[in-house]
């Protein structure tokens, strides 16, 4: 699990070096958004949209990126559980995305 403030060694290290504004993860089938103060990096977990796991009905993320400020945040339901995403990181524009 992903806990803002308590990264693993990888995204640690990148977030430390790039500083980017958003850091979004997923893997803990938690939803989540916190902001990380020790970081100064607004921390998102989407939830899961996968077929394993305990959660029973698949949630995902939606937001505008508008320059610096991130806005109309909204949680989707997307209902009963379904296929699942293979791992990968990525940085666009000093944003880190990790989706599991």
């Amino acid at each position: 699990m992903v806990i803002p403030g308590k990264y693993v060694a990888e995204p640690k290290a990148i977030i430390k070096q790039e500083k980017p504004k958003l850091f979004i993860c997923g893997h803990s089938h938690i939803l989540k958004v916190m902001y990380d103060n020790e970081n100064e990096v607004l921390h998102m977990n989407p939830g899961a949209c996968g077929i394993h796991g305990f959660h029973q009905v698949k949630t995902m993320l939606r937001f505008e990126i508008s320059g610096a400020e991130i806005k109309n945040l909204e949680v989707i339901e997307l209902g009963k559980k379904g296929l699942i995403v293979s791992s990968c990181w990525f940085v666009v524009s000093g944003y880190i995305i990790f989706v599991s």
